[in-house]
């Protein structure tokens, strides 16, 4: 097969052998996993290409038999590193890394979860609160999956929500006062 070309992002590296390395990276078509032949020899020129959060222009050879490819090279357009200054941030990505590898796999909605973690790298470095940033990462992954439920209307009769909410497990969604009864077990939104 002929060799195929994409943007990518490296998720995750493994050791495979003594001289190659499994490198997963996430592309607007999907994840990708290659093996990286003799990337851990001290001469490779893929070797400080393929650092973790890596943003690049990959190539690699497709397999008939596996869902291991072959990698042939990969262009680093940006390096993160600098960025993931601090152990939270680190973490953070590795969590984003983890969800965003577990979704694109299905080629259904690659394109905005590349796009969403080619965003989030890219803001990495003026992020200042973790907690805020992976509320909004989890938001924008649910409405990339087209998993996120209405917030601004009932799920169960569509009428617009006041600052009085609920969350209804059952529903799938948020509740208006009146829908409430319906749900025993949905919960109340507190305000702020």
């Amino acid at each position: 097969m002929a060799i195929q070309k994409t943007e990518a992002i490296v998720l995750h590296n493994r050791d495979f052998t003594e001289t190659s390395r499994i490198v997963s990276f996430v592309t607007p078509g999907g994840m990708v996993r290659t093996l990286a032949k003799g990337v851990r020899r001290p001469a490779s020129p893929l070797r400080g290409a393929l650092e973790l959060f890596g943003h690049g222009v990959l190539q690699y050879y497709p397999s008939r038999m596996s869902d291991l490819h072959v990698l042939g090279r990969f262009d680093l357009l940006r390096s993160f590193s600098s960025s993931l200054s601090t152990l939270e941030k680190v973490a953070l990505f590795y969590y984003f890394a983890e969800i965003t590898a577990a979704a694109a796999f299905g080629r259904e909605g690659a394109q905005e979860l590349f796009a969403l973690f080619l965003r989030a790298l890219k803001s990495a470095e003026k992020l200042v609160c973790v907690s805020y940033a992976r509320s909004w990462f989890e938001l924008q992954y649910l409405k990339a999956l087209g998993v996120l439920p209405p917030v601004d209307a009932c799920t169960r009769c569509g009428e617009r929500i006041g600052p009085t909410r609920f969350f209804s497990p059952r529903e799938g969604g948020w509740v208006c006062p009146r829908c409430r009864p319906a749900d025993p077990g949905s919960c109340p939104l507190p305000p702020g």
